[in-house]
């Protein structure tokens, strides 16, 4: 899990991308033990600050929901379920998460292929964390590349849909250190071209990595350049006492 630090300690943001292999596939671990790992990493970030993951879990819920009195009705564009979206959803009642998808903004089908529509990539956020995401949107590919009017022949388009939100991320100044509730807050969005001048970094930052080895202080130093990078692409904005931006 990366992590964006805004607002010290116990106010990180860590932002995870997973991806679980079909339950009829052979590589890979099974849906049962995949799940049990990200949970265990829920557990342990979660001591840090809200957590959202993004990413393909292969897993159809249909209707099922992990129900919370505190979120708005999901809006079942899938109405088909399979055993890997039963065990995603009871993944999401055991660490208190949902999914973003057809609770706000607007929802698609995230995978369109000659099998058929299904959605099977997913935007999951801790139920008490659900306000933090704004302007969620679907974008088919199709529809991406009409959008950044690539110029040639496109001979391929993935199956999978943009999945796109943004980040409301809060950090609170305080006066005495100790913490006031009249200090401004400082609130960090998360813009949809997100890191995308920093793309030449982070792809020489991925080469030191893959050439280090086990050198854990150098592991330690590319870490912290890419905490940087992260925090730079952030734009802030800043709200004075209980004043709140709607989605």
């Amino acid at each position: 899990m990366g992590q964006a630090q805004p607002g010290g300690r116990g106010t990180d943001t860590s932002v995870a991308v997973c991806y679980i292999s079909p339950e009829a596939s052979c590589r890979g671990k099974s849906t049962e033990e995949a799940l049990q790992q990200l949970a265990e990493q829920v557990v342990k970030f979660n001591q840090l600050g809200p957590i959202v993951i993004c990413g393909d879990f292969n897993a159809r819920c249909g209707s099922l929901e992990a129900e919370s009195e505190s979120l708005p009705t999901r809006r079942v564009i899938d109405s088909v379920k399979n055993s890997q979206g039963e065990a995603f959803v009871d993944f999401l009642r055991s660490v208190d998460m949902c999914v973003v998808n057809g609770r706000k903004g607007r929802d698609m089908v995230t995978c369109v292929s000659d099998k058929g529509r299904s959605v099977v990539d997913y935007c999951v956020v801790g139920v008490e964390n659900f306000d933090m995401i704004h302007d969620f949107h679907v974008t088919t590919m199709r529809e991406s590349i009409d959008e950044m009017r690539l110029k040639g022949e496109v001979t391929r388009v993935h199956d999978h849909s943009l999945v796109q939100w943004e980040m409301l991320m809060n950090g609170v100044e305080h006066k005495d250190g100790k913490g006031s509730q009249d200090s401004n807050k400082k609130r960090y969005v998360v813009p949809e071209n997100y890191l995308e001048a920093n793309v030449e970094d982070i792809r020489r930052l991925a080469q030191r990595v893959a050439s280090m080895g086990k050198d854990q202080k150098a592991i330690d130093e590319v870490y912290d350049e890419l905490v940087g990078i992260m925090n730079s692409g952030l734009r802030e904005i800043t709200m004075k006492g209980n004043e709140r931006r709607q989605p």
